[in-house]
């Protein structure tokens, strides 16, 4: 049975079934899917952990009462955390919708650059961002948490991908 070469493989060159000069097509898709696979699953496993805060414990009642907290009309109320009163009020994401959307985000902020490509290529690289780190904000709101920590996980996300994808494009030409 004939075993097509391996991309990583300088021996088993053969440029007429190559993509680059490299090795095949499927693996060099293989080798983006999986990198992008293993995103998703991280992503999906970061959204899955987070669930709602436990519950804060009170400190202890001291002797001295408390000053009178200031009243603020309802509708500039906000949580302490930074999360408008609207949000605390709807109830946390299931885990298992986290972890759908986080095995999705990938999925849609790229349907989203694709349509974005209609405008042009810069704009479809704005909206895919902006889809992604959108994702990751209102899954860290709707888990009582930071949106501005959500953001800051997405971009961090999105660096370690390009740090994957640039390595394996790296060891991909390495070996032409």
């Amino acid at each position: 049975m004939y075993r097509m070469p391996s991309q990583f493989d300088p021996d088993g060159r053969q440029d007429h079934l190559a993509a680059a000069g490299g090795g095949s097509t499927s693996t060099t898709c293989s080798s983006c899917v999986v990198t992008l696979g293993a995103a998703s699953v991280i992503t999906a496993t970061i959204f899955a952990d987070l669930g709602a805060r436990p519950p804060q414990s009170n400190p202890p009642e001291s002797p001295v009462p408390a000053p009178a907290p200031e009243i603020r009309p309802p509708a500039q109320q906000e949580a302490p955390s930074g999360i408008p009163a609207f949000v605390q009020d709807r109830p946390p994401m299931t885990a298992g919708t986290r972890r759908l959307l986080g095995a999705l985000a990938l999925g849609l902020a790229t349907l989203a650059g694709l349509a974005g490509l209609t405008v042009g290529l810069g704009f479809a690289a704005i909206l895919f961002c902006a889809v992604y780190i959108g994702i990751f904000c209102t899954v860290y709101e709707r888990a009582k948490r930071s949106p501005g920590r959500g953001a800051i996980v997405a971009v961090v996300m999105l660096a370690a991908i390009a740090v994957c994808a640039a390595f394996e494009m790296y060891v991909w030409m390495s070996n032409l």
